[in-house]
């Protein structure tokens, strides 16, 4: 599995003019990180992707069981994943914000990442 790195703000990681690669398991972790960040609608070529945190998520009625089976179920859905060893989900109902805490089990070995969106 290889991918183009990201930065930070998502932009394309460029190194002596060239793109930087990951392979393996960091760039496993980038894509579920990228699963994560893309909000459903987002994408102009399939409204379908991504995860519906405006039309499910971010609400101002929180469904923490069904927070926490969308995020599972993202996760999942990123090829490389085999099972989640723990999910910490925090959600701040002000700013209307999620920190997202999990680890991983993937074809690379184990995994641990937050995100927040």
């Amino acid at each position: 599995m290889k991918t183009i790195a990201l930065d930070d703000n998502s932009d394309i990681k460029i190194h002596n003019g060239t793109f930087v690669i990951l392979s393996g398991i960091d760039a496993l972790v980038q894509r579920i990180e990228n699963k994560l960040l893309l909000y459903r609608g987002e994408h102009h070529l399939d409204t379908r992707a991504g995860t519906p945190y405006i039309q499910e998520i971010l609400t101002r009625q929180v469904n923490t069981q069904l927070i926490e089976s969308i995020i599972r179920e993202s996760i999942l859905s990123v090829d490389g994943v085999q099972s989640i060893t723990s999910l910490r989900i925090n959600y701040d109902k002000t700013s209307r914000k999620a920190n997202i805490e999990f680890s991983a089990s993937t074809i690379y070995g184990a995994i641990s990442k937050e995100v927040i969106v």
